[in-house]
């Protein structure tokens, strides 16, 4: 038997469901922070970021490599059929990427809060992500600038249609740091299941 990851935890479930699960070491309470004697700033997932900055400034934190062409080739293909030899040409593609670049962490704390500033008109310095008490507290108010202008509140969801690179590694962490909600829609979904996918998330 694995090793256990989670118990079963609160009143016992309705019909139809599960009970809800926490980890198994600490079945008695939530867990506010990581357990690292380093992390305890950390609360919530834009802290991570801004932790990542403080101790790994000049580490590498993306990496990527740019698409330079996409190359074609036809090819002669050889096959038996009914025991006899038949020849084919087929066209085969394929990328020719760039050497690899790279994004340290400071330049990714860097980018996400200049875009960040952009997304909202505030200074995402100014968000205080502690003291949920404070009803002036920036965390507490809609996104201002760019978001709203969109139709985009703490009710919707941004929507991120892209294939996975360092822009919208970007955008997540913006978002996140606004305290916004957004969803990954990865371009190789099916035109026909799209529609589905996106109304289902509003």
């Amino acid at each position: 038997m694995g090793k256990q990851g989670s118990v079963e935890v609160g009143p016992p479930a309705e019909k139809g469901e599960g009970r809800a699960r926490r980890a198994f070491v600490c079945p008695d309470t939530l867990t506010a922070r990581p357990a690292q004697k380093d992390a305890q700033d950390v609360a919530v997932l834009a802290d991570i970021l801004v932790r990542s900055v403080r101790l790994y400034g000049d580490q590498n934190a993306l990496g990527w490599r740019d698409t330079i062409r996409m190359v074609s080739e036809d090819k002669e293909v050889t096959k038996v059929i009914g025991g006899k030899k038949t020849t084919e040409t087929k066209t085969w593609s394929y990328f020719e990427l760039s050497d690899y670049k790279y994004m340290t962490y400071s330049e990714l704390g860097a980018k996400v809060k200049d875009v960040a500033s952009t997304y909202t008109r505030l200074d995402p310095d100014s968000l205080d992500y502690t003291d949920w008490s404070r009803t002036d507290n920036p965390c507490l108010l809609p996104p201002l600038g760019a978001l709203v202008e969109t139709g985009h509140s703490k009710d919707t969801i941004f929507n991120i249609y892209a294939s996975t690179s360092p822009k919208w590694q970007i955008m997540a962490n913006v978002l996140i740091r606004v305290l916004a909600s957004y969803q990954l829609v990865l371009p190789r979904a099916s035109p026909l299941r799209l529609p589905t996918i996106l109304l289902a998330r509003k």
